[in-house]
């Protein structure tokens, strides 16, 4: 017989077990948020300017130190990926 502990118990593992993949889905959400936070990414910035030119920066970021921009060649920005 089912009695209300019964029905109570029989519901909450029920939407326990459906919402079990969504927290791995919010955590890894969360986590990756949080390592862009903490570990910074060098980023390849590419522009063509006024001229039909392409110019490229190389934007270094670390935790302590400020961040750098340098500027590429093009030989340097095909290297890293960068294709315009």
């Amino acid at each position: 017989m089912w009695t209300y502990d019964l029905i109570l118990q029989a519901l909450g593992w029920i939407i326990l077990i459906s919402g079990f993949p969504l927290i791995f889905i919010y955590v890894r959400k969360i986590t990756r948020h949080f390592s862009y936070l903490l570990f910074p990414r060098d980023m390849l910035i590419q522009y063509i300017s006024e001229d039909d030119e392409v110019e490229s920066y190389l934007l270094k970021q670390s935790i302590i130190r400020k961040k750098r921009l340098i500027r590429l060649t093009q030989k340097q920005a095909e290297s890293l990926g960068g294709s315009l």
